[in-house]
């Protein structure tokens, strides 16, 4: 066997062997209510009202941007803290002044348990 056709035989191997990083395209979930609710099956899937800042952690996985856009009344967290630990997941907000985050004073926000999360804008 000629040595530039093994070689390139083991190239293409490895090449077939490596996970398609494009593949897992990571998405934007964007937070269409104020109110906070509980996690269900059909949260976040467009719907109006549909998707509380709560749900969309709860159905963001690693890579994903949660999206909280500026709104007049703050995002409230009344149900308890919001535990995550999805890696490498980024909550974005409008601006500090824009975007508000309210708990209720019984309980942190955030019990982020993940090494790569970010939170912006809020």
């Amino acid at each position: 066997m000629c040595p530039r056709v093994w070689v390139a035989g083991v190239f293409a191997g490895v090449a077939f062997l490596l996970p398609a990083s494009s593949a897992l395209a990571a998405n934007t979930i964007t937070v269409n209510t104020t109110n906070d609710a509980a996690a269900t099956p059909a949260e976040c899937s467009g719907a109006a009202n549909d998707c509380s800042l709560r749900q969309a952690i709860d159905k963001a996985a690693a890579g994903d941007t949660i999206a909280v856009p500026a709104n007049a009344n703050p995002y409230a967290v009344t149900l308890g803290e919001i535990a995550f630990s999805t890696d490498n997941l980024t909550i974005q907000g409008a601006g500090a002044r824009q975007t508000t985050v309210q708990g209720n004073g019984n309980s942190r926000i955030f019990n982020v348990g993940g090494t790569t999360e970010k939170i912006a804008g809020v």
